[in-house]
């Protein structure tokens, strides 16, 4: 029964009719802002999404058709999207503003095995200097794409090429920066 009547209100808000976007939010406004909040463990960022969602709700409720999928698992999934997406921007954005030092990695705690760190440390060497032997376009796009967290549209829209180049070279530049690592870590006898 609550499905038909979140569909109403739905229906309604297709309508343009106000009232009926202030029912739907009072009988699903929990489910939409708890599931933000589990995501993003923030009471304001939890608001905003809620609030983000329902402002969705009102210009895309025309677009929901009950036969695809009930007014709950839709909610949810606008609400999952949107809140994941918050999630990555603010933890991109944070990368971004740190900027390259993510590049030198945190020791390990106090009472880590010495040879531990030795290895880790070597390893973090050898990427550096794989990375190094990269082209500058390829060693550009992986910095920016996994040190920096730009998305590959982000990539596409800063240096001003297709997203099917930017996806080229990552992949390309993956795969000459993997053929380094295996050759020196073989020839180092790491394992893994």
């Amino acid at each position: 029964m609550a499905e038909e009547y979140w569909a109403d209100h739905i229906s309604g808000v297709a309508r343009g009719d106000e009232r009926a976007l202030a029912a739907l939010y009072d009988c699903s406004g929990a489910l939409v802002f708890g599931l933000a909040l589990r995501i993003l463990g923030n009471y304001e960022d939890a608001e905003e999404i809620t609030v983000d969602v329902f402002a969705q709700v009102w210009r895309k409720a025309a677009d929901f058709d009950l036969k695809r999928g009930n007014p709950a698992a839709w909610l949810t999934v606008l609400a999952r999207s949107r809140a994941i997406d918050r999630y990555w921007s603010k933890l991109n954005r944070t990368r971004r503003e740190k900027g390259f030092s993510t590049l030198d990695y945190e020791p390990l705690a106090p009472g880590a095995a010495p040879e531990l760190n030795s290895i880790l440390e070597q390893r973090r060497n050898s990427v550096r200097s794989a990375l190094q032997q990269l082209s500058s376009e390829q060693r550009q796009i992986l910095e920016m794409s996994f040190y920096l967290g730009y998305s590959h549209s982000e990539l596409a829209r800063k240096l001003g090429i297709s997203l099917g180049t930017v996806k080229g070279r990552i992949r390309a530049g993956i795969r000459a920066l993997r053929k380094r690592l295996d050759v020196e870590f073989m020839s180092e006898g790491f394992s893994g």
